[in-house]
């Protein structure tokens, strides 16, 4: 097997799904809406008949860009009437019909009759340049960058490179999360026009090195393990079945931002427990089957297109997440999530 970077489309379940599926990466991209907006009131505007330009950097389907998009659109309706060109940009097997369906009949849509707002898309990787030098005057990424542009290593054992006590491993994962990181922001302080702004909203390692969502991945580890004890996986296969997910320190977010020379970091602030609204509804109404249901939905949403590269069979990839079910059913703490979240405004010099 090769241990080499493997380069993949790390995208979402598809025809909708993961807009159903998403409430959790919608409440998390709310903890950036104030910096949004503040960005949004500050930003250069641009001469007539140039149009302002907001990028949506790692839109997936749509559904979770419509508040923030409407958000900044409507911070800049009080400061012009002049034309807006949103972008949404997102890997190439991304589902943007459905990102196209939400903009034209969600109720949310940014995109109203008379509004002079125009929404594009853009199928390529964030961590390259994507849209024109110095046109970009907002950009918005809410719960994007921990997916890694690669697997440069399988993970014996594990989904996550972050359950693995090898050194050599998480060494790798760590050393390509950094590549990247520092690929987006050398892409984006290119394609922002000077004085404009950028705000992620992101997952992040406590500084422990801890992630908050070691249970789940082990409940993922242990059905998956289960299922080659069975026969229904292949030892090898499984070997492969490794997410292309590193979450960094917000150190790691933070420095080479400050060591940028095109690139001032404004502001950064941590949110060390994310409430989970699956959990918090759960902990008032101690539904055990709707939070189960709910939570393997979530789980199956942003996990599915990776696994499905290792396990073909749909049979298959429908026991995994039914067996997650029974599990999280027996020992509901099993999918609590108690993640950190970065949220980070950066400004082009």
């Amino acid at each position: 097997m090769s241990t080499g970077p493997h380069h993949l489309e790390a995208v979402m379940s598809g025809h909708g799904f993961y807009n159903r599926h998403s409430l959790l990466q919608a409440a998390a991209a709310e903890l950036g809406l104030a910096a949004l907006r503040t960005a949004a009131a500050e930003v250069p505007l641009p001469s007539p008949p140039q149009p302002l330009v907001v990028a949506d950097y790692g839109c997936s389907q749509g559904q979770n860009s419509l508040r923030p998009v409407g958000e900044a659109v409507a911070a800049i309706r009080q400061r012009t009437g002049d034309p807006i060109t949103v972008i949404h940009t997102d890997l190439p097997g991304n589902d943007f019909s459905a990102l196209f369906e939400a903009l034209a009949h969600d109720p949310a849509s940014y995109v109203t009759d008379g509004a002079d707002v125009y929404a594009l898309a853009a199928g390529r990787s964030f961590y390259d340049e994507v849209i024109s030098p110095g046109s970009v005057a907002l950009g918005w990424s809410a719960i994007t960058t921990h997916w890694l542009s690669a697997v440069p290593c399988p993970v014996p054992g594990h989904l996550s490179a972050h359950m693995t006590d090898d050194a050599a491993v998480r060494d790798a994962f760590a050393a390509l999360a950094a590549a990247d990181w520092q690929g987006f922001l050398d892409a984006r302080a290119a394609e922002l026009e000077p004085d404009g702004r950028l705000v992620l909203v992101e997952p992040c390692a406590h500084p422990d090195g801890h992630t908050g969502s070691e249970p789940m991945m082990g409940l993922m580890d242990e059905v998956l393990a289960d299922l080659v004890a069975d026969g229904r996986v292949e030892a090898d296969t499984a070997a492969a079945a490794t997410l292309p997910v590193w979450l960094r320190t917000p150190d790691v977010y933070e420095a080479p931002v400050a060591a940028h020379p095109e690139l001032d970091l404004v502001a950064a602030t941590i949110t060390e427990a994310f409430p989970s609204p699956l959990q918090a509804r759960f902990e008032d109404d101690g539904d055990v089957a709707a939070y189960v249901e709910a939570s393997v939905g979530s789980m199956r949403a942003w996990s599915e297109a990776m696994l499905a590269d290792a396990i073909t069979e749909p049979a298959v990839l429908d026991a995994f997440y039914d067996r997650c079910r029974q599990l999280g059913a027996a020992d509901p703490e099993r999918l609590h999530l108690h993640t950190y979240h970065l949220v980070v405004d950066i400004r082009r010099r």
